[in-house]
């Protein structure tokens, strides 16, 4: 019997070597490959001047400017849009046009139109800017709320945060502010003077 075991070995160590390299192929092929998750979302950060006497329409207002994206970043041409009435009585549309120039960078444009005034109101003055926009990816694991590219309003902004930058920049260029109390004023009995008033856009 000793004889026979040299010719029963290949053939019975044949089948176990076969089938453990399967088991360590297989092991290999469903072990999964820990990658960092591919972003979906870009979110969008603006860089443009602002008037402190001007209100914007933009969708940066509302927070964060959120665009869906396949992982490899936005390259395609962006707008969006805001309708709102405002204080001059006239329904104003704000548009936001971004352009890619390339490495994640778009030239942004922003415009405003008046699409209808009451008879006899005055339009406010508009405030047309340009600036830059750059793309910075998202890696939250929660997805977040992609920014929608119109919204209308039936409400006159909230102008809070208008009033209160306005009121700094009157205050740093030394003009007269509303709550500026000054009625101890010089007055001059040899000669009349003439006040004059100053008007800024609020639009």
């Amino acid at each position: 019997m000793s004889e026979r075991f040299p010719l029963l070995a290949p053939r019975v160590a044949g089948p176990i070597l076969a089938g453990g390299l399967l088991l360590c192929g297989a092991a290999m092929m469903y072990t999964p490959a820990h990658k960092p998750p591919t972003p979906t979302e870009m979110r969008l950060l603006l860089s443009a001047p602002v008037d402190p006497m001007c209100y914007y329409g933009s969708a940066w207002n509302d927070g964060a400017v959120i665009v869906q994206t396949d992982g490899s970043g936005v390259d395609r041409a962006l707008a969006y849009s805001r309708q709102f009435p405002w204080i001059d009585g006239c329904t104003w549309r704000a548009d936001e046009k971004l352009v890619p120039v390339g490495h994640g960078r778009f030239r942004y444009e922003y415009t405003e139109t008046i699409l209808s005034c009451p008879a006899g109101a005055v339009p406010a003055d508009k405030c047309p800017r340009e600036g830059v926009v750059f793309e910075e990816p998202v890696t939250s694991i929660v997805p977040l709320a992609v920014t929608p590219t119109f919204s209308a309003s039936n409400d006159i902004p909230d102008l809070s945060p208008w009033f209160g930058n306005a009121r700094t920049w009157t205050a740093s260029s030394g003009c007269p502010t509303v709550d500026d109390d000054d009625s101890s004023a010089d007055t001059d009995t040899d000669s009349d003077t003439d006040s004059d008033t100053d008007t800024v856009a609020t639009q």
